[in-house]
């Protein structure tokens, strides 16, 4: 099997973080490796949950709705603020209802995720956006 490539780093990190990724005795340089591998695959984990839980209406309201949307990154696990933020978008603009979605019912199943799905949703409409004029909104949508 060939060696990875790979790329040097320097990085200046806070000493409790320091602690905190070398408490089990492993490298500095192991324990980013384990953590950024675990974290990218709660990620993937958050966002496979989501699959077949919307509609393409829901989807393509959400991306709708978060176009041009700034938020803190504090916002992304917050499943209430983002359910503020989807009824301001029908309260204000009618989006929900231009969808035709059943906002009482997309928020019945919000309340159903967890922090880490709620990021995912955002994710996923950052990397829409990101990439709209490749993407074709009804193929993104069919999740």
């Amino acid at each position: 099997m060939a060696a990875k490539e790979t790329k040097t780093v320097t990085l200046r990190l806070p000493k409790e973080m320091v602690e905190y990724l070398t408490r089990e005795n492993e490298s500095i340089n192991q324990a980013i490796i384990d953590e950024i591998s675990r974290a990218r695959q709660m990620k993937l984990i958050a966002l496979l949950e989501l699959k077949g839980i919307f509609s393409k209406n829901e989807w393509i309201f959400f991306a709708d709705a978060f176009n041009g949307t700034l938020y803190e990154d504090f916002m992304c696990g917050n499943v209430n603020i983002f359910i503020a933020d989807i009824e301001d978008a029908e309260r204000y603009e009618n989006k929900a209802t231009m969808h035709k979605v059943d906002l009482k019912e997309l928020i019945a199943k919000l309340k159903k995720l967890h922090g880490a799905n709620i990021n995912a949703i955002y994710e996923r409409i950052n990397d829409y956006w990101e990439n709209y004029e490749k993407i074709d909104i009804e193929k993104w949508a069919d999740f």
